[in-house]
């Protein structure tokens, strides 16, 4: 559901990427995307697979599916 969706981005992701508008509490120097430009460019199962095995500079976040789920639901309710 998007608004639990909502509550996992600002608790683990609101610290690098824009999730709603609101800027990031650090940069990254690659600067990861905004949770829209990741709505227009992935689709759920692309989501998905970033969310579950994490790369780069991404933390291994260990979401359950259900965090995973709702949060793949709010990313696309951006767009």
């Amino acid at each position: 559901m998007p608004p639990n969706g909502a509550r996992v981005a600002q608790q683990w992701c609101a610290h690098c990427h824009h999730i709603d508008g609101s800027g990031p509490v650090i940069r990254l120097p690659q600067g990861p995307p905004s949770f829209r430009v990741a709505a227009g460019h992935l689709n759920p199962d692309e989501l998905r697979s970033v969310l579950s095995h994490p790369h780069g500079a991404m933390p291994d976040l260990a979401l359950s599916r259900a965090e995973i789920d709702d949060l793949i639901a709010y990313i696309e309710s951006l767009h």
